[in-house]
Order: structure tokens, then C-alpha cells, then sequence
């Protein structure tokens, strides 16, 4: 599933958009969520992983461009592409300082959005090869996405990755890490983990998961209504049965 924020003040814009983008999804049948926010300040404080942000240059009081600046000064949104959208064409030269992706005018028609959305699905690569930087004791590695089947923190305050062919220290805390991650595709059933729900066997006791590995992870009381609804869906959207612990 891809991700993507949009961010503006107008609310008729944001909901235009935000309706392009699920057309497009559905014309192309690939899973989108979006979600949408009417101030950067907003944008800022979402704790969410995204995979494309639309950005509104004239936003108040934090404008797109100011936003943008604040968001490439954290490492998990260095990358991430941005697409401004404007009514005035002359802010682009302010918009490509800030690394943009692409720049849409208003009043956009909807070919407009498709296009810019064809040429991010071009740009990244397939849904089952996408990789993660993880920090560890020889420095940045790219993990793949597909192949990590739960994070644990020990004891020791270790964080320590599960794979489906190797286990390895990192240095990234779990909070940074969930914030890399599809939400639709990982959870963090408990403050001390965070699992892959491809990975998930199985949920007993109420407030154990099994994972495919025989590995037994907590569930926290307050989490288990969220964490089974979540790999309800996750599992529906993958054609797959669903645990008999959530029927």
C-alpha cells in the first residue's frame, strides 16, 4: 500500500485532490490511503510514513515551502518526494530549492494529477523490493521492506531485527523505524515491538501473537482491539484467511 499526505488550507483543493488520487487508484487497482491535512504544522506532527506529499505553497500561517524546508531536515523525509500545488506558476523557482518532485497548478484537472502519479509509480520501485536504511555497528544498510518479519526490543534495550534469513543489532530506535514502515502492513502491538503482519501465525491467550517463526510477541491490552482489526484488513487485502483468533 503507498501513502501519500496532502496538505492544504483549502478544503474544497485538498478534497479535489484527495479525490484524483483515489481515482487514479482505482483506475490503476493499486491500495492508497490518504490523508489530508489543512496546516503544515499539522503535516509536521503526524508520526505516519509517507511514500508522496502534495504540498500547498500559500498555506497560513506555515507556508508549503517553509513546511517542505522543515521536512527535509529530518532523515526519514529526505527522500520523500513533494509535489507543490499553487495558483501562482512564478513560485516554482522558490519550490525546486526544496527538491520538488513535480509542481501542479490550480485549478488542476485531474489529467494533471494522473500524470504526476504515473511518473512517481515509474520513479520507485516495486511494492515487494523496497528497502529501509537501518543503522548498525558497521554503519547504513538498506533492508528490504518484504523480508523483515518483526522488530524486538530486549531487555538490554537492544533493538534487534527478525528476518526471514538473518537476526542483526541495529541503533535506530523503534519509534524511527515504525515511522519508515506501511502502517498498513506493520503494527506496534506492544511499546516493545513491531511486527510485519505478512509475518503474524496466529493470536492466543487474547494478548499473545505468534509469529510464523514460533516466536511469541506481546500484545498490549490496550492495543488489542486496533492490532486485530488492522490484521483483519491486512489479511482481506492480500486475498489471505484470517487467523482464527480474529473470527
Amino acid at each position: 500500500m503507498f501513502t501519500f499526505a496532502v496538505c492544504d488550507d483549502q478544503r474544497e483543493d485538498a478534497e479535489n485532490l484527495r479525490c484524483c488520487i483515489s481515482l487514479f487508484a482505482q483506475t490503476q487497482e493499486i491500495p492508497v490511503q490518504t490523508d489530508v491535512f489543512s496546516d503544515g504544522a499539522a503535516l509536521l506532527n503526524a508520526s505516519q510514513h509517507y511514500d508522496l506529499i502534495f504540498l500547498d505553497v500559500e498555506m497560513s500561517p506555515m507556508s508549503g515551502i517553509e513546511t517542505a524546508k522543515e521536512l527535509r531536515k529530518r532523515e526519514a523525509f529526505l527522500k520523500i518526494p513533494i509535489v507543490y500545488v499553487t495558483s501562482y506558476p512564478d513560485y516554482w523557482r522558490h519550490a525546486y530549492q526544496v527538491h520538488a518532485f513535480d509542481f501542479i497548478e490550480k485549478p488542476f484537472p485531474e489529467t494533471r494529477v494522473f500524470q504526476t502519479l504515473r511518473d512517481f509509480l515509474r520513479l520507485v520501485p516495486p511494492q515487494d523490493a523496497r528497502t529501509i536504511p537501518l543503522q548498525v555497528e558497521a554503519g547504513e544498510i538498506q533492508q528490504r521492506v518484504d523480508e523483515i518479519c518483526y522488530f524486538l526490543c530486549t531487555e538490554k534495550r537492544r533493538v534487534i531485527v527478525h528476518t526471514t534469513s538473518a537476526q542483526y543489532v541495529v541503533k535506530d530506535s523503534l519509534n524511527s523505524i515504525y515511522a519508515q514502515l506501511d502502517p498498513a502492513q506493520f503494527d506496534m502491538p506492544h511499546r516493545c515491538c513491531i511486527v510485519n503482519f505478512r509475518y503474524v501465525q496466529n493470536i492466543v491467550n487474547y494478548y499473545d501473537i505468534i509469529m510464523t517463526d514460533g516466536e511469541f510477541l506481546p500484545l498490549a491490552q490496550k492495543k488489542r482491539t486496533q492490532f486485530r482489526r488492522k490484521l483483519s484488513d491486512y489479511m482481506q487485502s492480500q486475498n489471505n484467511s484470517i487467523p482464527h483468533a480474529l473470527l
